[in-house]
């Protein structure tokens, strides 16, 4: 039965809090259809307004960043997404030391320490192990891209919240993952499965809540979003996998980073507070308002044309 949207998840999710419970979310998608921001922009900044880019997310598949950064999590109402849940928490890598540690510290630690919302960015809610799956994640936000959209809203998206089912006995697909695949698949055969029987085959789904919309975020938060994720990256990944990523992220970076300290100077920012916004020296930020200005050549009418081919 229908329930609501972001605004009945928050009142779950805080009514779970009260009651010493913390709220895994499995948010799922295709590659490129923007779950990552959708998470940060249209959940977690929503949900939790102390929400922070830089203590918050987990941008890489690195255990050491979510240990870091879960360490730094309240003790209740907090929030952190990992945008690399599939790293973290793959089916397939169940068997490597770290994997087990962390699925395992989700089942107790995790649970009993902090009473926090986790949104897990992954594919398929199926590529997480199945104990994990069925046991600790209690809402699924599916993205579902609808071609008939405005330009302010990235993507609709299905809420399915868990409901215990105390006459259940496939305990190893509480979420009917197989059922629904089948039923799915089916339609699909028969053709002319676009938007409208998708989201009818998701409604009648037993744990259907609701659906919402996440709209695009402004260029200001996508950059600041990506000079965050740079950071960790540095920090935390392998130099030989950081240099091997550089091409597409790197310059997908530094274009957005550019328009981002040129609008700043036009609004007449000193560059002591462009500093602090983006979290670098003085002098590196010095460094790279000259770099933007030869860049970018200080046309900043030009910004939202660099930024569309970034999308």
């Amino acid at each position: 039965m229908y329930q609501g949207g972001l605004k009945e998840l928050r009142e779950l999710i805080v009514e779970r809090e009260n009651n010493n419970k913390d709220t895994v979310i499995a948010l799922t998608g295709d590659e490129g259809e923007g779950k990552s921001l959708s998470g940060v922009f249209g959940i977690a900044k929503k949900i939790y307004p102390d929400f922070s880019l830089r203590d918050n997310v987990v941008y890489t598949g690195c255990p050491d960043e979510f240990n870091d950064k879960y360490d730094k999590l309240v003790s209740s109402g907090g929030v952190i997404q990992i945008d690399e849940a599939i790293k973290l928490l793959y089916k397939m890598d169940f068997m490597l030391g770290a994997v087990k540690e962390l699925v395992k510290d989700y089942g107790a630690k995790i649970r009993k320490e902090k009473k926090a919302a986790h949104i897990l960015c992954i594919p398929s809610l199926d590529d997480l192990h199945k104990n994990f799956r069925n046991h600790r994640v209690k809402v699924w936000i599916e993205l579902l891209p609808r071609e008939d959209l405005d330009e302010s809203n990235r993507v609709s998206a299905v809420i399915m919240v868990k409901q215990r089912n105390a006459f259940g006995t496939s305990a190893d697909d509480t979420w009917l993952l197989k059922e629904f695949s089948k039923l799915w698949y089916n339609k699909y055969k028969r053709g002319n499965f676009g938007y409208d029987a998708k989201i009818d085959l998701m409604r009648s789904h037993p744990f259907y809540f609701g659906e919402t919309f996440f709209k695009r975020p402004s260029d200001h938060d996508e950059a600041m979003y990506l000079i965050e994720r740079q950071n960790a990256l540095n920090k935390y990944e392998p130099k030989d996998n950081v240099a091997d990523n550089r091409s597409k992220n790197q310059i997908r970076l530094e274009a957005v980073r550019d328009i981002l300290i040129l609008q700043r100077k036009k609004e007449g920012r000193t560059d002591d507070e462009i500093a602090k916004e983006i979290g670098y020296s003085r002098q590196h930020t010095n460094e790279l308002i000259r770099k933007a200005e030869k860049a970018i050549n200080m046309k900043i009418a030009d910004a939202n044309k660099v930024i569309s081919i970034l999308e």
